[in-house]
């Protein structure tokens, strides 16, 4: 909405805590973790048109009511309700979570928003906090199992073994460097096909199609899979109660089921009524 054409061309928001309020739920800063997202004072002032002073007097509000919290000095905002109020369709979705959560900045506040997301995904099902938190904890297994097998490899390998190993890791990293990154190249082609034009859209398949690849699935199986959801979504508009868009539909997971999506359950029945002839729309 805030990246639309038309809508900027529209008069600005006025500052107010309310204004505020609906910007940090909704503006393009969002993540796909409801509420928490990686944001600074002067970008946020600046995206509104607002001076620091007006958006300090705003969030001050807003604070004031428990409404968010907000680690400036490491660019770390957090709506703590936002899960609650958006909970996750599947384990699946949770699982993108994870990555996401993994490089926002480190502190004190992103520990709590831990701790807070962990007992709000138990309500949804211990198979959601579970998705969340198991996969958390292997990559920071990962991360620093990575880190320790290298320190003692370095230890432990004589001068010339060590130059030797260095020098074929390099050569290694540069045969990698010279292939095309799947991810990105895949993600391109995708937004290419469905006519995405936003960076944040192309981020999020992005993201989806590493998620994809790490869990085993082919280059082409992936692309055909999201191409041909979105153009699924698209074709049956008619039959849903609301339409998502890109980057919730993708983001939130809602692609890899269409079990999920908002159907019409009323409408379909009565347009499958009206095709065998037991009902005639008015």
């Amino acid at each position: 909405m805030w990246g639309d054409a038309k809508f900027k061309r529209l008069s600005k928001l006025s500052a107010s805590g309310q204004a505020l309020w609906i910007f940090l739920l909704t503006g393009s800063e969002t993540s796909i973790i409801p509420g928490l997202f990686e944001a600074g004072r002067a970008g946020l002032a600046e995206r509104l048109s607002w001076s620091i002073e007006d958006f300090d007097r705003c969030f001050a509000e807003i604070e004031n009511q428990k409404m968010v919290k907000a680690d400036f000095e490491n660019r770390l905002v957090w709506v703590p309700n936002a899960v609650r109020y958006n909970p996750p369709a599947s384990p699946n979705v949770v699982r993108s979570w994870s990555r996401e959560f993994a490089v926002l900045p480190e502190c004190e506040l992103k520990s709590e928003a831990e701790r807070a997301i962990c007992a709000q995904l138990q309500c949804a099902g211990p198979s959601f906090r579970r998705a969340f938190s198991d996969n958390l904890i292997k990559r920071r297994e990962a991360g620093s199992s990575g880190k320790a097998s290298q320190k003692t490899l370095r230890k432990a390998l004589p001068n010339q073994k060590q130059k030797d190993e260095q020098c074929q890791e390099k050569k290694e990293q540069e045969g990698k460097s010279a292939l095309p990154d799947q991810a990105p190249w895949i993600a391109d082609t995708v937004a290419k096909e469905c006519s995405f034009h936003t960076s944040e859209v192309r981020l999020i398949l992005t993201r989806v199609v590493e998620d994809e690849l790490a869990a085993g699935q082919g280059p082409q199986q992936i692309r055909n899979r999201l191409i041909e959801s979105w153009k699924s979504f698209n074709s049956n508009k008619s039959q849903l109660r609301f339409h998502w868009s890109a980057k919730t539909f993708f983001g939130e997971g809602y692609w890899r089921d269409d079990n999920s999506w908002p159907w019409d359950l009323e409408r379909m029945r009565l347009e499958r009524e009206a095709r065998v002839g037991t009902y005639t729309p008015v």
